[in-house]
């Protein structure tokens, strides 16, 4: 059977499994070898071990089970913000009761934090911080395992490497380095010392450990260490250290062909109906001086399912495509049109109407209605038509709203269009609410999307105007644009309608494919404000506006000219000046600039995690990089045709 007919075969076998509230059944077992599933039970780390591994996994057939086992966590943490071992609700959690630990903990957070990075916020990050502390053996690591009072005996103070090894991991995900917790991983890595109280064997630890940023010696030797253990068939022990094992092996840039004789054996190994069988994955318990085990088939199918997933990235998810551009393009049209026709004040339907015939006519490549259907082909992957329909009609009654409120903020405008802005804005609003509204996290990140652009509105009328007193300029200061940032984020809702394609075909927050598409409208549309920043410089300097590339000129002019930009600028006199300045200098800054960002575009569509078509987008930076192209030849014909004056 194909990897993507096993995953897809395995996610169904994980549906019908789930329970109610969000979480998996566990078993125990006293035979390590003959692994047995008569005796259930339900903890809180299963399950954070099944939502890591699913968020490998970017099939829409995942979505609701990932969802189910977020909440089911979310239900579990204590005020501090640790986790337990068992499930609150369970019989065992009050029977067989354990301190709060960090290894339960960090797993659990680690995992939401991969599946929606927004859930871990400030507080939380705090009260991780705390428990970490609580723990510390020496500042900055390792730690202790458990949460116990400073007297607890000698037991429930060990420092183990598993557990340290998933500290590590979460505090990687939030762009951390404790070097003596990285120097305690690399001995245990370097000694070959992969041993835990907790763990059955060293597979679960060699997971674990590759999970963290590794220098390339420990990567090798981790490598080397997992290899040795490897069967002369491609394979290890049984299916649960298979899959651990070449996931390991795939984080530390293993080459995958190497690992098709492994993933041949999982697919043989994979059961009627989807699962692969339990086996014994930790200790769970001492009873009558013999070890318990636990496991689970739901476990170690999740695990299949991420070492498969990781092996084939191209197969999150299924690609192929139902609706076409043909079709798409006039539906997105009508749609909006049809609203507009229904308005029943004339005038009001007039303006809006004109609003509407001048964004169809400015959307020469179809950018604005089709966004959804070209991140949708770019990415590989199929959404119905209705949500095409409706991201599409979401994008241009944004791009009708927020055309008529840049008028206003940057000048005179006809103010029989703002009651055209505010009804296109309330429709935009209305389509998003009712488009993939049960999808929380692109509900989140719209509004959030929306938010940054008023406040990238209201930081240039605050920070970007000056004031004329006849033809002179008075300037408070220069505004400081960073890393244009500013520029990204007035225009950011563009990217609404690509990420709810994304979001409707069944990727995370954080999935790479996400992260990708984020960052290349990022830096395509800084890339785009500064070229046309680099065209209306003048006009907005003549209004009183200062944009990113105005900023530019006038540091240099004032620099050139030793005059204090606080006792203002006459304009009239000036222009020529800063117009040489502009040709001279400036021109190819900007031109520099727009390269950068349009590099780093592409960039980010190119990443081989996200997988996408690329062709698709990056036409939108060809005609950026072209303006660079004719404004490098302008600025040569104009120097000369300055030239040419300066000698008469």
């Amino acid at each position: 059977m194909k990897s993507e007919a096993c995953i897809a075969h395995a996610l169904n076998y994980l549906t019908t499994q789930q329970l109610e509230g969000g979480g998996f059944t566990s078993y125990t077992s006293f035979d390590l070898q003959q692994f047995t599933t008569d005796k259930p039970q339900r903890t809180s780390f299963a399950p954070a071990l099944v939502l890591a591994a699913l968020n490998e996994c970017q099939r829409p057939v995942a979505v609701p089970i990932k969802a189910g086992l977020v909440q089911f966590l979310l239900a579990q943490k204590s005020p501090d913000a640790s986790l337990n071992y068992w499930d609150r609700q369970s019989a065992d959690y009050k029977k067989t009761p354990y301190p709060n630990d960090l290894d339960d903990t960090f797993c659990a957070w680690a995992a939401l934090g991969v599946y929606d990075q927004t859930l871990i916020g400030g507080e939380v990050l705090a009260q991780l911080a705390q428990l970490l502390i609580a723990c510390e053996e020496q500042a900055g690591g390792p730690y202790r395992t458990w949460l116990t009072r400073d007297g607890a005996a000698g037991a429930w103070r060990d420092v183990d490497l598993a557990v340290n090894a998933n500290i590590g991991y979460f505090l990687r995900l939030q762009n951390v380095t404790l070097p003596k917790l990285t120097a305690f991983l690399r001995r245990s890595i370097t000694k070959h010392q992969l041993s835990s109280p907790y763990y059955i064997g060293s597979a679960a630890i060699a997971y674990f450990i590759a999970r963290n940023k590794l220098a390339p010696a420990a990567q090798s030797s981790l490598r080397s260490y997992i290899l040795e253990r490897q069967a002369e068939a491609g394979h290890w022990d049984n299916p649960l250290e298979t899959a651990l094992a070449v996931s390991s092996l795939l984080r530390l840039a293993y080459p995958r062909a190497k690992l098709k004789p492994a993933l041949a054996y999982l697919a043989h190994c994979q059961r009627d109906d989807g699962s692969w069988p339990a086996a014994a994955f930790l200790i769970d318990s001492w009873q009558a001086g013999r070890r318990q085990y636990a496991g689970a088939a739901a476990l170690t199918t999740a695990f299949c399912i991420e070492a498969l997933s990781l092996y084939t990235p191209d197969l999150s998810p299924i690609r192929h495509h139902k609706q076409s551009k043909s079709s798409t393009y006039p539906a997105v049209k009508q749609a909006v049109q049809r609203v507009i026709v229904n308005l029943e004040q004339p005038d009001f339907r007039k303006h809006t109407q004109t609003v509407f015939k001048r964004l169809i006519k400015q959307d020469k490549d179809k950018q604005i209605l089709l966004l959804p259907w070209l991140v949708a082909e770019m990415a590989g992957v199929s959404i119905d038509t209705p949500t095409a329909v409706n991201l599409g009609a979401a994008s241009l009654w944004g791009w009708m709203a927020y055309t008529i409120y840049d008028d206003f903020l940057d000048g005179p405008a006809d103010p029989r269009l703002l009651p055209s802005a505010n009804f296109a804005l309330r429709q935009l609003t209305a389509t998003l609410r009712h488009t993939l509204n049960d999808n929380t996290a692109f509900q989140a990140e719209t509004g959030a999307i929306l938010t940054r652009i008023d406040a990238a509105n209201a930081w240039e009328t605050s920070h970007c105007r000056g004031s004329f007193q006849k033809h002179h300029l008075q300037i408070a200061s220069l505004p400081d644009y960073g890393d244009y940032w500013q520029l990204a984020d007035r225009s950011l809702g563009h990217s609404i309608a690509g990420l709810g394609a994304l979001y409707a075909a069944g990727f995370a927050h954080q999935a790479p494919q996400m992260q990708a598409l984020r960052d290349f409208f990022n830096h395509y549309l800084i890339a785009r404000q500064l070229n046309d920043d680099a065209h209306d410089w003048e006009e907005d300097l003549q209004r009183g506006h200062i944009n990113a590339v105005g900023v530019l000129i006038l540091q240099l002019w004032a620099k050139l000219t030793g005059k204090n930009l606080q006792q203002g600028i006459e304009t009239d006199q000036e222009l020529e000046a800063l117009r040489k300045i502009m040709w001279e200098d400036v021109i190819l800054k900007v031109c520099e600039l727009v390269l950068v960002h349009t590099t780093r575009a592409r960039q980010a569509l190119e990443r081989p995690e996200a997988g996408f078509t690329v062709a698709v987008l990056s036409n939108l930076l060809v005609p950026l990089e072209e303006a660079v192209n004719k404004a490098r030849q302008e600025r040569l014909a104009s120097l000369e045709f300055m030239s040419t004056f300066n000698k008469t």
